[in-house]
């Protein structure tokens, strides 16, 4: 069974931490049975909440860095809704 796993800054401080779930998908990785996505802005993100874990995530070998391109950023915006409030898509417009 091949696994694939996108990290977030959260996953990759548990990395860095020798968190055993996050290690054992880099283990998996590094024998061909997984694939560890990184998206380039999770690095700087990791590195911020603890020191090191984006210099660490950076030079995972076996992991695969995604950069962020402006197809990524236009697809996060959404803008205004015709209610006149701000919509991502985390967000339906009118819920709070």
């Amino acid at each position: 069974m091949n696994l694939t796993a996108v990290l977030d800054h959260t996953a990759l401080t548990a990395l860095f931490r020798a968190g055993p779930f996050f290690t054992g998908l880099y283990i998996k990785a590094s024998r061909g049975t997984g694939r560890v996505i990184i998206p380039s802005l999770s690095v700087p993100a990791a590195e911020r909440q603890v020191s090191g874990a984006g210099k660490h995530a950076a030079t995972l070998r076996f992991a695969e860095n995604v950069p962020f391109t402006a197809a990524h950023a236009g697809t996060r915006w959404t803008g205004r809704t015709s209610t006149g409030r701000w919509s991502t898509p985390q967000r339906s417009p009118g819920k709070r």
